[in-house]
């Protein structure tokens, strides 16, 4: 039990001894603690679906070809390094096209203040900040 809560949770003697509980406030603060560690992984149920452990999702090394197989997943079966490349290229083919489209005004739902470009949030630039 933290020690700033002990106030809250304990009863105390005259001498400042504890002496009892404060079973509701107790019971409050524990379920409490149990949901904080359920959320985090720190606690988990076997037969839970949304509190399961980590290890639980994970696909052992030797079923590992099996499980990719049966996704039939084109981009699985790249090398990362290949896709890597593969999405640099495409960001670097799509930068012009920004750019001329940020130049020529078609993107309005962004904001230039000063020389720093920025998102609105929503709605069209108000006029002061349209060049």
């Amino acid at each position: 039990m933290p020690k700033r809560l002990r106030p809250y949770l304990l009863t105390f003697d005259a001498d400042g001894k504890p002496t009892g509980l404060h079973a509701d406030r107790y019971e409050f603060w524990l379920y409490h603690q149990v949901r904080k560690r359920f959320q985090s992984g720190e606690l988990y149920l076997d037969d839970s679906l949304q509190y399961r452990h980590f290890s639980d999702e994970l696909v052992s090394v030797d079923e590992k070809a099996d499980a990719l197989a049966q996704m039939d997943t084109p981009l699985l079966r790249q090398p990362v390094d290949a896709q890597l490349d593969a999405l640099a290229a495409e960001l670097q083919a799509q930068w012009p096209v920004f750019n001329r489209e940020l130049k020529q005004g078609k993107l309005i739902h962004l904001a230039k203040r000063g020389t720093r470009q920025s998102q609105a949030r929503g709605y069209a630039a108000p006029s002061y900040l349209k060049s």
